[in-house]
């Protein structure tokens, strides 16, 4: 990481992950100490908004009842870490391809910038909000031009985006739909 801003998003990152993962580890170990606490802050809510957050959370907990499981815990983290791993190894090709040689772990840091970014409300395809998360990981953090990051950003998107977009476009044929169909659905 180079610069002020890499160290302190570095630091910021990992404190950010430390924190979720122990209010995760503790509502998966005491998920009945954890349902009491927001009951007790719930009931200062209105009904209307408290019943549904009560319901949501009862469903949250309960899916955090894999944790509890050894052999489901390991399952779950081996394919994190495998599919993790393997985007990462795409980004870091695409990265060489367009001759930005930061290391793998950079790549794996670019891609959680650009989950970041892709979780914001954008244009559909994630166009803007994609290249802007990738530009600034590699601009900001690691140094790298910004006319060769937006370069990497753009390639890689649309190196991504076109192969599914035609694949969607072809099946959309094969089920008969058409543009058309769409709008009317959607208008109705």
């Amino acid at each position: 990481f180079s610069g002020e801003a890499g160290s302190l998003l570095l630091r910021g990152g990992m404190i950010t992950v430390a924190l979720v993962l122990f209010a995760l580890g503790s509502m998966a170990v005491w998920p009945r100490h954890f349902s009491q606490l927001v009951e007790w802050f719930a009931r200062f809510l209105p009904r209307k908004i408290s019943v549904p957050l009560l319901d949501s959370l009862t469903s949250f907990l309960d899916s955090l009842a894999i944790m509890r499981d050894p052999k489901l815990l390991a399952l779950g983290l081996a394919w994190t870490v495998f599919f993790w791993i393997w985007h990462a190894s795409s980004f870091w090709l695409g990265m060489l391809a367009f001759g930005i040689d930061t290391g793998f772990v950079s790549a794996i840091f670019v891609t959680a910038a650009v989950g970041w970014g892709v979780a914001l409300p954008s244009a559909p395809g994630f166009f803007g909000t994609f290249h802007y998360a990738a530009n600034f990981a590699l601009t900001a953090v690691y140094g790298v031009a910004a006319n060769q990051s937006l370069a990497f950003a753009f390639g890689y998107h649309f190196g991504g985006w076109l192969p599914i977009t035609l694949i969607g476009f072809y099946y959309a044929w094969k089920m008969g739909l058409s543009l058309g169909e769409v709008r009317t659905a959607k208008a109705s």
